[in-house]
């Protein structure tokens, strides 16, 4: 397991008395066997907090504990060396041995560890039979491709059997096919050793995909917390919906609430939502995502008009064909325009008009966010503006192996 408590780090930056807050506050709790990604653009907080975890940034406020060991507390006086943590971590260039073979590379955390001859040489043989690497174990580690390298950093952070694997965006580097491929690979090894993993990425597909608990990072915070399937159809905020996939936005006042029902007279026309736990009153302004794939077109005329709550009708003004679905871009006649992703098998012909419909259910509140840029994401850029130092750098190399 990983606990996280009230993570704070900031980032001294020049002609800044206050610095810059990289991480803000920030607490969660990851079961251990669980896959919890940290997901958000670049600048929003997620490496720093990895690299707290993994004892490669000294945090300003909080605690952090590792299974039933604090590993830091700021209050506590606790740090514990990196090395010492038990953790695994891949970084995204790898950080591999380049003058060193395959099977030498994945040896090296256990001869740091005095594992004995006999016990390296059996553990490294099956770590790179489950990696697929077993017939590469004397190659040069440069003669690979950038999946191979990618797997010997893996089969590295897992040989010594880590409480907790670290990993900071490790497909990047890849192609987009591999990178799945080896998403699916990397999930699979997951589950069938229950490790504990806390992976980091930019890519929601790559967040949906693997996740079993995402975090999404703004400003230095977690923003949205949960599985897969409820981040994605149930984001709190529009930062999140925004985010963590394609969205449409309705807004205006409800008109009418009861009954675990809500009716709005928004900007398309009136719209309805559930309200199960009676949040929302008459009077308030809501902003309502509604999500392009569950919205399909109506079999009835344009012609009849819209007297029903979540109908509207607009003018089909750019229809892409993307092989499992067609995407449509509806005119609303000056309100923003409204995506539609439908299966039905058929050309939607530019200039037609549609009636387009989103059930109550799929019609989802969440809260305004700002627009401005929090110096969140300045504090991160002007850690890559700085090269770690050389002893920073040695740091890394020690958790690497």
């Amino acid at each position: 397991m990983v606990r996280v408590r009230k993570l704070r780090k900031s980032f001294e930056v020049e002609r800044e008395e206050d610095g810059r807050v990289a991480v803000d506050d920030v607490s969660f709790d990851s079961p251990a066997g669980a896959f919890l990604t940290l997901l958000g653009p670049s600048g929003c907080g997620k490496t720093t907090t990895l690299r707290c975890i993994a004892g490669l940034e000294i945090p300003d406020e909080g605690d952090i504990d590792i299974g039933d060991k604090t590993v830091y507390s700021r209050s506590g006086r606790v740090n514990v060396a990196p090395g010492k943590r038990q953790v695994g971590m891949v970084f995204q260039s790898y950080a591999i041995w380049p003058h060193m073979s395959v099977a030498q590379n994945v040896e090296y955390p256990l001869k740091r560890r005095k594992v004995r001859a006999a016990s390296r040489k059996t553990r490294v043989h099956d770590v790179l039979e489950m990696m697929g690497l077993d017939g590469l174990a004397d190659r040069p580690a440069p003669a690979l491709s950038g999946g191979q390298q990618q797997r010997v950093a893996l089969a590295r952070a897992i040989v010594a059997e880590p409480r907790v694997l670290l990993l900071d965006e490790p497909l990047s580097n890849l192609d987009a096919r591999l990178r799945r491929d080896l998403g699916g690979y990397l999930r699979e090894l997951q589950q069938r050793l229950a490790l504990t993993v806390v992976y980091v990425t930019h890519d929601q597909d790559e967040a949906m995909a693997m996740s079993d608990v995402v975090a999404l990072m703004e400003h230095g915070k977690i923003v949205e917390w949960g599985s897969p399937e409820d981040v994605y159809s149930r984001p709190r905020t529009e930062f999140g919906a925004r985010f963590l996939g394609d969205a449409n936005f309705a807004s205006g006042e409800i008109t009418e609430a009861r009954d675990g029902r809500c009716l709005v007279r928004s900007n398309y026309g009136p719209v309805e939502f559930v309200d199960n736990d009676d949040r929302y009153a008459a009077g308030q302004e809501v902003l309502l995502m509604l999500r392009p794939e569950d919205g399909s077109f109506d079999s009835r005329s344009a012609d009849a008009g819209t007297t029903t709550a979540n109908t509207f009708v607009g003018t089909v003004e750019k229809s892409t064909f993307r092989g499992a679905y067609w995407e449509c871009h509806l005119d609303m006649g000056g309100e923003p325009p409204l995506e539609v992703r439908v299966q039905e098998g058929r050309t939607w012909s530019v200039g037609a008009t549609v009636v387009v419909r989103f059930p109550p259910e799929c019609c989802v509140p969440v809260a305004r966010t700002p627009t401005r840029i929090e110096d969140a994401s300045s504090a991160i850029k002007a850690l890559h503006q700085h090269p770690p130092s050389a002893d920073k750098a040695s740091k890394e190399m020690e958790i690497a192996t």
